[in-house]
């Protein structure tokens, strides 16, 4: 199922709403059977199925406990879709810290003036990229709060070569032709402050 990030008010939400370890612990072990279930099904899941569907019709999860596990907002806006961008935004909250506090040091590089025009230019409004922001952020949530958390790899390697290995659909000139928009000369030194302002970008879009 192609995942994209939760919009910024679910993201919210969860955030303000989710106020205790017990009730994230519970939502985190939904949130994986769910998973599981995508994971290993052999079914072509629409991503835009409603989450709480999914729980109630596919998992029997009783509605009660649905509501009583996810904010209402996260309710009313998230879909399959924005699965493996719950998980780590739970997982994040329960340990306390947000994926971008995990990034090794030597990938917070800061962007220059004309690194950060581009990456801003390639997320503006009438960009071919900037209706898809949400598809970029969610691996490149994954590489920043996994690969880059230990400084394991070359700051001078291609931020866009490993945003393919995260997901290999943004390498597919058919699936993600407007990938080809991203700044190719970012490094992995960039990471974080690239995340960010993609981020930001896609907050005011």
């Amino acid at each position: 199922v192609p995942q994209s990030t939760l919009p910024v008010a679910a993201a919210a939400a969860l955030t303000a709403e989710l106020d205790t370890a017990d009730r994230l612990s519970a939502l985190l072990r939904v949130l994986e059977s769910a998973a599981h279930v995508v994971g290993s099904s052999a079914l072509r899941l629409n991503p835009t199925t409603p989450l709480g569907d999914f729980m109630k019709n596919v998992l029997l999860l009783p509605e009660e406990k649905w509501a009583a596990l996810c904010p209402t907002v996260v309710d009313q806006f998230a879909q399959l879709g924005h699965l493996r961008d719950l998980l780590l935004s739970v997982e994040a909250h329960l340990r306390g810290t947000p994926p971008s506090h995990a990034v090794a040091d030597c990938y917070r590089g800061k962007l220059d003036r004309q690194q950060r025009a581009a990456v801003e230019a390639c997320a503006s409004a009438g960009s071919p990229m900037a209706a898809n922001i949400s598809k970029v952020l969610g691996p490149f949530r994954d590489l920043i709060s996994g690969p880059l958390a230990e400084p394991s790899f070359d700051a001078q390697e291609s931020l866009k070569m490993f945003l393919t290995y995260q997901d290999a659909d943004l390498a597919d000139d058919d699936e993600s032709p407007w990938f080809s928009e991203f700044p190719g000369d970012l490094t992995l030194e960039h990471a974080l402050e690239t995340y960010l302002l993609l981020s930001t970008c896609k907050s005011a879009n």
